[in-house]
């Protein structure tokens, strides 16, 4: 693996643990936020991460370099109308053959909390992500419900943590990873979001 993009969520709970994991690859954290970028950069400079850097970078714009291998797009895209631009930008990222993952939230599960007949832009249909994957030039692999409660605590669990110790975060990602997976066992169709999978045809 070449080239693995870590892009949300903060950006360093992603790509952290993925250059810790992935040593033989070049892992690289996007993010439009400058004061995000250089908090991630010194915190890269205290663990000493020699194939993990950050740049800067606004999804509206064109990315200029090499595509990547494997994209990580997490916790950005809000709804298809409101966000499909995004995800297209995104998608645009992936290498031919490469792998292409997203989470995004649950329309379903969102709908559930508003009284009936009132309409929202919050979240995604099963139809949507595949119109927005299809649209980026992506293959659809699979979609799966995550993030039921315990999941969601111990996501939150870990951004708190992020900003105490980087080396606790990557640490601990493991662990919290095997707990989250126990609410993926009890109740799959009970999340709050969507894990996407999809590939990039090989030219």
């Amino acid at each position: 693996m070449s080239g693995l993009l870590g892009w949300g969520g903060g950006i360093a709970p992603t790509a952290f643990p993925l250059s810790r994991y992935f040593r033989e690859s070049d892992v690289k954290g996007l993010d439009s936020s400058e004061e995000i970028v250089a908090l991630n950069r010194r915190c890269c400079d205290e663990t000493k991460a020699r194939n993990l850097s950050f740049e800067l970078f606004d999804l509206a714009n064109r990315y200029e370099g090499h595509p990547f291998d494997v994209v990580v797009f997490a916790d950005i895209a809000r709804s298809y109308s409101l966000d499909s631009a995004l995800v297209r930008s995104a998608a645009s990222l992936v290498a031919p053959g490469g792998l292409f993952v997203m989470v995004v939230p649950s329309r379903d599960q969102i709908e559930r909390h508003y009284s009936a007949g009132r309409t929202i832009d919050a979240g995604f249909s099963n139809s949507e992500i595949r119109m927005a994957i299809e649209e980026g030039g992506l293959e659809l692999s699979r979609t799966r419900t995550i993030m039921g409660p315990l999941a969601g605590y111990l996501d939150f669990a870990l951004r708190h943590l992020s900003t105490i110790s980087f080396h606790l975060v990557v640490f601990l990602f493991p662990f919290l990873l095997a707990l989250s997976s126990f609410d993926l066992l009890l109740s799959p169709g009970r999340g709050n979001a969507l894990l996407v999978t999809a590939t990039r045809p090989r030219n």
